[in-house]
């Protein structure tokens, strides 16, 4: 597997989820945006149109899940994601089914579609903020990777 890092795999992962067609709300596509993180989180989303999206990768820690170039890597990647204006019998739908859509999306994306990377696990949904009729929820996901090791 081909050595990289979490610099190398943040733009590919950000290119292909705004590539997704959703499952639900198709109307709705994914859109990259970054901003100030409040306590950790990005709160900055709430109010921003329905799947704006940023991404927090949280310390990597070496697995030693496999052995060859590089050192096998994991850390939590969580997607935090906008649902402005659904309303929450709506959204509780669309976030299980965004959900999957990113999990499918993670497993066309192992080498060799982009060097480095092997897998990501979906851990849950995490806590949702909200906002009046906005909420901002996180899709966990463990990323596994072959990082470089200078």
């Amino acid at each position: 597997m081909t050595p990289t890092n979490t610099s190398a795999l943040a733009p590919a992962i950000e290119a292909a989820i705004e590539a997704i067609t959703p499952t639900l709300a198709d109307t709705a596509l994914w859109s990259y945006t970054t901003g100030p993180r409040d306590q950790g989180t990005a709160l900055h989303l709430l109010g921003t149109d329905l799947r704006t999206f940023d991404l927090i990768f949280e310390s990597g820690a070496e697995s030693r899940l496999w052995y060859g170039n590089g050192s096998a890597y994991t850390c939590l990647l969580r997607i935090a994601t906008s649902y402005a204006d659904t309303p929450p019998n709506e959204r509780d739908h669309l976030i299980m089914a965004d959900g999957v859509d990113l999990m499918r999306m993670f497993m066309q994306l192992a080498e060799p579609t982009v060097a480095g990377f092997a897998y990501a696990v979906h851990q849950r949904t995490g806590q949702i903020y909200v906002d009046g009729s906005n909420a901002m929820v996180e899709h966990l996901f463990d990323l596994h990777w072959s990082q470089e090791i200078p």
